[in-house]
C-alpha cells in the first residue's frame, strides 16, 4: 500500500492507459458505460504533460500508426503527444471532480524552469482530487538527458516547488541508472514508479514493427515483466524505504502476486487496458477476494 497524505491505494492505471481525464480512450469508452471498465478502482496517471504542446507521432484518426499489439503486450513510438500542462489545468480538474476520480498528473519537464512552473499551476488546483505528481523522466520515445544528477535536479526542484499536499512521485525506466536515482532520492520522493516501457534496443529487436512509418519503438507488455521484477528487486535489495508503485508487464493476477511478494507497495496495470481493457478490474476484484480470505 502507497500512501500519498492518507490517499492510500494498491493499485494504479499506468500513465497513458486512461487518457489525460481517467475516462479511457474512445474505444475504452463502450466498456465503461456498460460497467466492464471502472477508472475509479484505481488510482489513475495521467497521460504524460509536457509544459507546452507536443505534436508527437500519435495521430488521433489513426492510432495505430505509432501503437501495434504484440503477443503479450505493445509496442509504441507515441513520443509523448499531449497538449500541454495549460490545456490540462483549464480543462480536466473539473471533470475529475465531478467523476470522483484520483489521479497522479504525470509531467515531463526537462528543465528546472519548467519543473517549477508545471508544479506551482498543479499546486493552484482547487479541487482535492489530484493526489500527486509525478515525474516522468523515463519516456523512452524522446531524447532527453538521463544522468543521475539531472533527474535528482529536476525532482528536488518539484519537491522545492510544491505544496505539503502535492508528493512528487519518479518515474523511471531500465534503461537508465535507476538504482543510483533510487539510493540518491531515497526517503525524498513518495515513491518510485518502475519501470517504463523499454527501447526495443534493450531487448535486442532488430526491426522495429513500425519502421514502415520511420519510427523506433519500446515494448511493453509481457515481454518486460522480468526487466521490471528485477529493477523492482534490486532497488528493494539496496535497502531503500521509499515505496515503490511496480508496472511493467502486469497482465494477470499471478503478476499481481509475485510484485507484491517481491516487495512491491502498488501495482501499477499498463498496456493490459490495451490489450484486454475489462480485465484489471476483474484482477483487482480477484486480488482483494483472496486477500479477505487469506487475512485473519
Amino acid at each position: 500500500m502507497i500512501d500519498l497524505n492518507g490517499h492510500k491505494f494498491e493499485f494504479a492505471a499506468a500513465s497513458g492507459a486512461l487518457g489525460f481525464d481517467g475516462d479511457g480512450w474512445p474505444w475504452e469508452w463502450p466498456l465503461r458505460w456498460a460497467g466492464l471498465l471502472d477508472p475509479s478502482q484505481f488510482t489513475i496517471i495521467t497521460k504524460t504533460l509536457t509544459r507546452w504542446p507536443r505534436a508527437g507521432n500519435l495521430k488521433w484518426w489513426c492510432p495505430w500508426r505509432c501503437v501495434r499489439l504484440i503477443p503479450g503486450g505493445a509496442v509504441n513510438a507515441v513520443g509523448l503527444t499531449n497538449p500541454g500542462i495549460d490545456w490540462w489545468m483549464k480543462n480536466v480538474p473539473n471533470h475529475l471532480y465531478q467523476r470522483g476520480y484520483n489521479v497522479i498528473v504525470s509531467i515531463a519537464p526537462e528543465t528546472e524552469q519548467e519543473a517549477e512552473y508545471m508544479v506551482s499551476r498543479l499546486r493552484c488546483n482547487a479541487f482535492d482530487n489530484i493526489k500527486g505528481v509525478e515525474i516522468n523522466v523515463s519516456c523512452p520515445n524522446v531524447d532527453h538527458e538521463e544522468s543521475v544528477h539531472h533527474i535528482c535536479k529536476l525532482t528536488r526542484t518539484a519537491l522545492n516547488y510544491r505544496n505539503d499536499d502535492l508528493p512528487v512521485l519518479v518515474k523511471l525506466g531500465w534503461q537508465q541508472p535507476y538504482l543510483d536515482i533510487c539510493k540518491e532520492l531515497d526517503g525524498e520522493a513518495a515513491a518510485f514508479d518502475l519501470i517504463n516501457a523499454v527501447p526495443g534496443k534493450e531487448l535486442r529487436v532488430s526491426e522495429s514493427p513500425l519502421k514502415k512509418y520511420g519510427l523506433e519503438c519500446s515494448i511493453s507488455g509481457e515481454a518486460i515483466s522480468f526487466l521490471a521484477e528485477r529493477a523492482l528487486t534490486a532497488v528493494k535489495k539496496a535497502g531503500t524505504k521509499t515505496p515503490i508503485l511496480s508496472g511493467g508487464g502486469v497482465m494477470d493476477i499471478t503478476d499481481v502476486r509475485r510484485r507484491f511478494a517481491f516487495g512491491a507497495d502498488a501495482v501499477a496495470f499498463g498496456s493490459i487496458f490495451i490489450k484486454k481493457p475489462w480485465a484489471p478490474n476483474q484482477i483487482v476484484k480477484q486480488w482483494r477476494e483472496e486477500c479477505t480470505l487469506t487475512c485473519p
